[in-house]
């Protein structure tokens, strides 16, 4: 079973899609990294599964608990430094 499994993650800002379609899953014990030029969406993609941006459409799995796309109660206890 995949620690972390998204399906068709979407976030659009006015008309730019700031995320479209992303897909992955994270096996246990895995090490990834996010990699592309700016604007490719990765800081987008890390907010998104934080909480602290609302996805426009996808679904999110941790383990075997589907999240909903907007969930504020994990904002409270989660810092991000992109830094």
């Amino acid at each position: 079973m995949a620690l972390l499994k998204v399906e068709n993650l979407s976030k659009k800002y006015n008309e730019f899609a700031g995320l479209h379609g992303l897909d992955f899953c994270l096996e246990e014990g895995e090490i990834v990294g996010l990699v592309g030029p700016n604007g490719a969406g990765k800081s987008t993609s890390i907010k998104s599964l934080l909480g602290l941006i609302e996805a426009d459409h996808g679904h999110v799995w941790f383990g075997a608990e589907k999240m909903p796309i907007s969930y504020p109660e994990v904002k409270r206890l989660l810092g991000f430094e992109p830094y």
